[in-house]
């Protein structure tokens, strides 16, 4: 009875495992890109009148990553990953056994298919979450890294507007920060500028 039973059970798990990592896989590939930061939407009136929210996302922007260490996060074990990789695991070991054992010591093949999930699904886990990890560590970009990167304003400077916005280039990825005229200087919109300095709350910049 439990043979005929498990049967189907390890075939489902596998095919429902696998298939999730590879619909997993594909939607992924088509999300890639979609890191667009909200300070690419701030207004020159926003900008003007936000106040402390400018001061906050600048804060954010510019500054965050100097302390980006101690923010690292850290997949979960029970991440749907590893539950797909749990269940590829259990079904394949399952299949497997049934091939080598027939119907023979078939309880003790659902518990070691048990245990052997287990142990592919925690390596799996800590593999990709060191992976991930490495990858904020190294992507997260400092106060330093900033200084002489060249940029482009998408919100000028002026007298009435001492606040603008820049965008460039870090670690190779786009950054938006907001920005100040490093020599008091007006900047229009779409010049080209260089950053001076940056604080945890602007980027200094001049052309």
């Amino acid at each position: 009875m439990l043979e005929a039973i498990l049967g189907p059970i390890y075939t489902f798990s596998f095919v429902l495992g696998l298939g999730f990592a590879v619909i997993s896989a594909v939607f992924s590939s088509f999300s890639g890109d979609s890191d667009v930061h909200q300070g690419d939407m701030v207004s020159s009136h926003e900008l003007v009148h936000g106040g402390h929210e400018a001061d906050h996302d600048a804060g954010h922007d510019a500054g965050g990553a100097e302390h980006g260490d101690s923010n690292l996060t850290t997949p979960s074990i029970l991440s749907p990953m590893t539950i797909s990789v749990f269940a590829t695991s259990f079904g394949g070991f399952g299949i497997c056994w049934q091939k080598v054992f027939g119907n023979n010591f078939a309880p003790m093949g659902a518990v070691a298919g048990v245990i052997f999930a287990v142990v592919v699904a925690v390596f799996t886990f800590y593999v990709f979450a060191l992976i991930f990890r490495e990858t904020q560590s190294t992507s997260n970009v400092r106060l330093d890294d900033m200084i002489g990167l060249p940029g482009d304003m998408t919100v000028g400077i002026n007298d009435e507007n001492p606040i603008g916005q820049v965008v460039f280039a870090a670690k190779g990825r786009r950054q938006v920060s907001m920005a100040r005229s490093a020599d008091g200087k007006p900047i229009e919109k779409n010049r080209k500028v260089n950053i001076i300095r940056a604080d945890n709350n602007y980027v200094y910049v001049q052309e």
